[in-house]
């Protein structure tokens, strides 16, 4: 919730459409916030000029069809940072990956430290949100749980051995601490990862969604 004094009157939200950026529209919406949806084909330019805040959300884990890890995490950066120096933005809050780096081998973690750096090398203060496995209710679990949940004769992959151990996130608390980053003058900046209250297994996450 926007703290009291604060002049905090307009969001963008790129990548509004996702899991997170749809609750977190209903949150700020809700805390009397305006908000601006920004999807890929929008003018971003226009929506981010005059925000005072952006929560940048767009990109993806796995690319579509004529899509690219450059092209759907690293260029939304670019785009996002341009219009946010450009429009007098005060704050960004970016939603990333843990291990994200610039010399990562892995190249999905690589795009985010190219992402980070982009938006970090904007001028504007910025916070980044380094979450793993995000997860929502039983009806809405969201296209990371969502992978993991068997349905028909569908087999689950799961990645790695099964046993590492993980601290998965549940999207209301995500979309808390974005809203906190955005609205709080006070909230800090630079790059911090962050995990639910319980750890447990690859395995047992799993079994949990089923």
């Amino acid at each position: 919730m926007a703290k009291k004094g604060t002049a905090l009157s307009r969001v963008a939200i790129t990548g509004a459409s996702g899991q997170v950026g749809t609750l977190l529209g209903a949150k700020l919406a809700a805390a009397g916030v305006a908000v601006t949806p920004l999807g890929r084909a929008d003018d971003w330019a226009a929506g981010i000029a005059g925000a005072d805040a952006v929560a940048a959300l767009a990109g993806t884990l796995k690319p579509g069809r004529g899509d690219d890890f450059g092209s759907a995490n690293v260029e939304t950066a670019a785009r996002t940072a341009e219009a946010a120096r450009a429009g007098g933005v005060k704050r960004i809050a970016f939603l990333s990956y843990v291990g994200a780096a610039t010399d990562s081998s892995n190249a999905y973690l690589r795009s985010k430290g190219e992402a980070e750096a982009l938006l970090l090398g904007s001028g504007v203060p910025v916070t980044i949100l380094r979450c793993v496995h995000i997860f929502g209710p039983p009806d809405r679990p969201g296209p990371t749980a969502g992978a993991f949940i068997a349905t028909g004769r569908r087999a689950v992959i799961v990645p790695g051995s099964g046993g590492q151990r993980i601290a998965p996130l549940f999207i209301g608390d995500v979309a808390a601490a974005l809203t906190c980053a955005l609205t709080d003058p006070d909230a800090p900046t630079g790059a911090f990862e962050i995990g639910g209250p319980a750890q447990m297994s690859m395995d047992d996450f799993v079994r949990a969604l089923n």
